[in-house]
């Protein structure tokens, strides 16, 4: 999982995380993106991915 430049990831197999089901903190914008590292990884995969704290601090999504 990234957010980024979809221009740029995409190039890595990045794709919208929202076409897996899932969401984030930072909602499920085209710069929230998920690679399958197995074929099929996440096709059990649903939900709202949890960051870790000090991520969600630094960017002030936590105070």
């Amino acid at each position: 999982m990234v957010l980024g430049a979809p221009a740029y990831y995409g190039r890595f197999g990045f794709v919208r995380a929202s076409e897996h089901g899932l969401t984030s903190a930072y909602g499920d914008g085209p710069e929230f993106q998920v690679a399958e590292l197995q074929p099929g990884a996440l096709e059990q995969i649903r939900g709202k991915v949890s960051f870790a704290t000090e991520f969600l601090q630094a960017d002030g999504h936590l105070p």
